[in-house]
């Protein structure tokens, strides 16, 4: 668990939680859909063995405090996905050695993950990943994670506003009994 914690480490004074008592049926593919949400208390390692656990369903904001994160991914989310050619994305990561772990989408994409071996700064692993959309023939504007590369405060309360929940392959589980 203490490994899972370490590469999937970021924001902890709030954590993106999966409602699935509130969920709704997607019109486009039929499927279940949670409602997603922020929960505004620290992400504890308790947090993460729910989760683990299948007891709970979490998302994390890479950035942290600090402007800086561990992890980055491209998500590949093809429109048609009977076409879609996995072996593509593997051979070309094997062919430019990069440094990329790629690991199959709920949806049957693909998310890229890069992971670092200490935090850096978000603006540097956004970058990074942008820089490799055309080697994959992807789109300018396909998604990135982490979104924000720095987090603002909210001129109200002076809160750090956490921006968008990453809810990777590997992170995102949904519960036991749905």
């Amino acid at each position: 668990m203490q490994e899972f914690i370490k590469i999937f480490n970021g924001y902890r004074h709030a954590y993106g939680i999966a409602d699935w008592t509130n969920a709704v049926i997607d019109p486009e593919n039929g499927k279940k859909k949670p409602v997603y949400r922020w929960n505004y208390e620290e992400f504890t390692d308790t947090i993460y063995q729910e989760h683990l656990k299948g007891n709970i369903s979490v998302g994390i904001q890479p950035t942290n405090e600090k402007g800086s994160a561990i992890f980055g991914v491209i998500d590949v989310d093809p429109k048609q996905y009977e076409d879609f050619d996995k072996k593509f994305y593997l051979e070309t990561i094997q062919q430019y050695k990069l440094p990329l772990v790629p690991i199959e989408s709920k949806s049957g994409g693909l998310h890229l993950y890069l992971f670092m071996n200490e935090f850096v700064q978000s603006t540097v692993i956004v970058s990074f990943l942008s820089n490799l959309l055309p080697i994959f023939n992807l789109k300018p504007d396909c998604e990135i994670f982490p979104k924000q590369t720095q987090l603002t405060k909210d001129p109200e309360t002076g809160n750090l506003e956490t921006g968008t929940i990453y809810k990777p392959t590997l992170l995102w589980r949904r519960k036991k009994s749905c």
